[in-house]
């Protein structure tokens, strides 16, 4: 290497000469990520004893890469049936999402945690989620890696039903369409069937998802059925477009 030059392979390096000594340090220029956290809740106003799905989304919306992404959560008024995550793994009050980017670029990287709670009693439910990374990169907005929702249980009518069976399109790509069934209702839903594939016995806040292919384009609407009876049936069913 000449004496001033440079050399740029991720870092910059500043060459020094003085008293005959040769000197380099080295400069890494500064990465920023931008966690934002967004958290929902469904359904708006739970029964006693129904299963409500906190969804939390995390998302980087910075130009780089954030490391080692650690999602902490906090639920007042109700128990924790279970947290499910699209990335790494949930235990007790927090989720390890791991790497949100891809090669410290963050190419708009996405992730979510859904939060299975139920309350037994009438009160209200409030979840607290927050995100952090334990990369070196700057977080651009810091006031908007955390988030919260709310809602308020109120007490069953008369009378009590039993299950509250939902279904929801999570994907559809080459005419296969990726379906989610879940059960919000306080006791278990039986002999539950979607598409004609059936998935047997779902318990409070149990879920299953099917894959379905269809051969031919068009307008579908599925339907999701099950023996118990049901709280709701305005959420049983999906409508999409397979092209």
């Amino acid at each position: 290497m000449r004496h001033g030059s440079r050399l740029r392979v991720g870092v910059v390096v500043a060459t020094v000469v003085a008293a005959g000594v040769l000197a380099s340090e080295a400069w890494a220029p500064p990465r920023y990520a931008d966690l934002r956290v967004a958290v929902s809740a469904a359904p708006a106003a739970p029964s006693a004893g129904q299963v409500v799905v906190f969804t939390v989304r995390v998302h980087n919306a910075g130009p780089d890469s954030a490391l080692e992404t650690m999602l902490r959560y906090r639920v007042d008024g109700a128990d924790v049936v279970r947290a499910v995550a699209t990335q790494g793994t949930c235990a007790a009050g927090a989720c390890a999402l791991g790497l949100m980017g891809y090669r410290n670029a963050a190419h708009d990287a996405r992730a979510t945690v859904r939060l299975l709670v139920r309350a037994a009693e009438p009160r209200g439910i409030d979840v607290e989620a927050a995100a952090s990374s334990a990369s070196l990169a700057m977080e651009i907005e810091p006031d908007n890696t955390s988030a919260h929702a709310s809602v308020s249980v109120v007490p069953y009518a008369r009378p009590r039903p039993a299950a509250d069976l939902a279904l929801a399109l999570v994907s559809l790509r080459a005419r296969v369409a990726v379906l989610r069934v879940t059960n919000h209702g306080p006791d278990v839903a039986s002999a539950v069937a979607v598409a004609g594939t059936k998935i047997g016995d779902l318990p409070p806040g149990g879920e299953q998802s099917i894959r379905v292919r269809y051969r031919r384009a068009g307008r579908y609407v599925v339907v999701v059925r099950g023996a118990t009876a049901d709280a709701s049936s305005a959420n049983d069913r999906v409508a999409f477009r397979v092209r």
